[in-house]
């Protein structure tokens, strides 16, 4: 067993192999339906929530359409009435996946049309808000079930999606798990390239100077499953990239540092033997970097992972211990002694439950999180605002029709 790094396990586990992709879509499906009669309900089938107060409460959230899947894996804010989230829809038997994209206007999320590019398969896995006239979303695409992934970046410009090209070296496959911006003229984007028909992935990072994307040199330290999973930009010249390297079943901690105009691996702890990764990052300064993840306990059980950058080097941090398994797919930094992360909780008898943990003066502790009424729900991202509120997003499954609706839970400072 590999524990996730990608958001939702869903999408892939941690040695790269492919998860369940599987899911289908009708493009153009209707927007969500909505419930009448009872208390009043989101696009999602959840209770409408409160205000924002300073608990992890549900907020209403619509799905693109009520016949198939609909899964987000990211979330970014760039203010209280700007905020994205993306993932993926699809359901059925027919193969396709299509590209999905909520924006939050300070009052409602609402379903945004977003384009797809391959005629089999379109995700999304990162999304980073500069501005309301400016977000990227990156992620991956494919023509067929050959399943050959091309990357995908899509940018925000104010009033609709559009695809903007990104390059790969020719025979290449790959695609683009993370993105962060410094500016509107210095994005990031990481993730991993490979030659087909080899699983020998490479690293691959991609920079917006805010005419292109480029592909910038990269270290790959370790080829096999090696992938970028996140990167978040401290400033200009500075930027962080995190992942997992090495052969299948013994992958372990993948980090890169930008700095002085060069991309460089830094070392980073495991916790134990078995395999770990990560899969986001996040900064309140050059000297406080967090990354969260995932590490394999035997050969069915995982833990959530945590790591921080002192300025001189990462160390680990025990995450709270809970009675099954975890793993961690989110975190954002509001300060030195306020740290959230995100990720899914796995309980001995099989139900799946968003995981949220806080880092204050006194280590990581467990926080409650408001429960879809779902066996089978998680929080594959967490994002802040400049105001420090919090947005995490994710999936549930419905119970009645057996299909993801999208997750979406507000936390505001006391």
């Amino acid at each position: 067993m590999e524990p996730a790094i990608r958001r939702g396990d869903r999408m892939r586990s941690i040695d790269g192999r492919a998860g369940r992709w599987s899911r289908a879509v009708a493009v153009g499906a209707a927007l969500a339906t909505v419930w009448v009669g009872g208390p009043a309900r989101a696009g999602n089938g959840l209770p409408a929530g409160a205000g924002c107060a300073p608990q992890w409460r549900i907020v209403p959230s619509p799905n693109s359409s009520e016949l198939d899947d609909n899964t987000l894996l990211a979330v970014s804010a760039s203010g209280p009435a700007d905020a994205w989230a993306v993932g993926y829809l699809g359901g059925g038997s027919a193969g396709f996946l299509g590209t999905l994209t909520l924006h939050w206007d300070g009052t409602d999320w609402s379903v945004v049309d977003s384009p797809n590019v391959g005629a089999f398969f379109n995700a999304l896995f990162s999304v980073t808000a500069i501005a309301p006239d400016d977000a990227w979303a990156v992620g991956a695409y494919a023509q067929d079930q050959r399943f050959r992934t091309r990357p995908l970046a899509l940018h925000w410009d104010g009033a609709t999606w559009s695809v903007v090209p990104v390059p790969i070296a020719a025979g290449m496959r790959g695609e683009l798990a993370g993105v962060g911006a410094a500016s509107s003229d210095r994005v990031w984007a990481v993730g991993y390239q490979a030659s087909d028909p080899t699983v020998d992935n490479r690293t691959l990072v991609e920079a917006w100077n805010g005419k292109g994307w480029r592909i910038v040199p990269s270290p790959t330290p370790s080829t096999g499953v090696t992938r970028l999973a996140a990167v978040h930009a401290v400033d200009r010249g500075d930027a962080w990239a995190v992942g997992i390297q090495g052969p299948i079943n013994e992958g372990r901690t993948l980090v890169l540092h930008w700095s002085k105009g060069a991309w460089s691996a830094v070392d980073s702890p495991n916790a134990g033997t078995g395999v770990n990764g990560l899969a986001a990052v996040d900064a309140d300064a050059p000297g406080d970097v967090w990354a969260v993840g995932a590490t394999q306990r035997g050969q069915l059980h995982s833990s959530g992972l945590s790591e921080r950058w002192n300025g001189n080097r990462w160390r680990l941090y025990p995450v709270a211990k809970t009675s099954g398994d975890d793993a961690l797919a989110g975190v954002a930094v509001l300060g030195p002694s306020d740290v959230w992360a995100v990720g899914r909780h796995t309980s001995p008898s099989g139900s799946q439950r968003p995981l949220v943990q806080h880092w204050t003066v006194d280590g990581w502790t467990l926080v409650d999180a408001e429960r879809p009424p779902s066996p089978t729900a998680e929080l594959t991202g967490v994002a802040a605002d400049q105001g420090g509120d919090l947005w995490a997003v994710g999936s549930y499954q419905d119970q009645t029709t057996g299909l993801y609706r999208t997750l979406i839970e507000r936390r505001c400072r006391p």
